[in-house]
């Protein structure tokens, strides 16, 4: 990670190597996604057998530059598990210090997942998350150097 991490930061891109997301104009939405079979019986009353819940996270971002929208591209063209991190606002982070507290050991983020891989999804200061991307919905907002688009909307879906 190329600067200190502070709260609101989201990183995104092939687990282990994730890039600072740009936080302008950016909007975050997270939703439960039920994963169910629906049934009826023959009396017209509903089953309904929830097998997991997924989390979709949606970044949608009011205005964007080109050189950002060709990195999210170019990641939705890799058709790969992708990883998440989003850094809540309880999140603290002082240079030399580390993400995750263990009642023994005080452990950094990539000791914390090799360590315990159960934090994917979880966590007082982050939430991480392997994810699929769905295709990417744009507007050209401004021609310019490298364009300026609005309306952004990229979706994933937890695996």
């Amino acid at each position: 990670m190329p600067h200190p991490p502070t709260k609101g930061d989201i990183f995104f891109g092939i687990a282990g190597s994730e890039e600072l997301l740009s936080p302008f104009g950016r909007e975050l939405m997270i939703g439960d996604n039920e994963l169910s079979v629906v049934t009826r019986s023959l009396d017209g009353t509903m089953h309904k057998d929830i097998e997991a819940t997924k989390v979709t996270i949606t970044l949608t971002y009011s205005i964007i530059t080109g050189t950002e929208l060709k990195r999210f591209i170019n990641w939705y063209r890799m058709h790969s598990i992708m990883s998440i991190i989003m850094l809540d606002d309880s999140f603290d982070y002082e240079i030399g210090s580390t993400m995750v507290y263990d009642d023994e050991d005080v452990l950094t983020y990539e000791e914390a997942i090799i360590t315990y891989p159960e934090l994917i999804g979880t966590g007082t200061n982050l939430q991480i998350y392997n994810v699929m991307m769905r295709p990417l919905e744009r507007k050209r907002f401004r021609l310019h150097e490298d364009g300026l688009w609005s309306g952004v909307s990229v979706v994933l879906d937890e695996i």
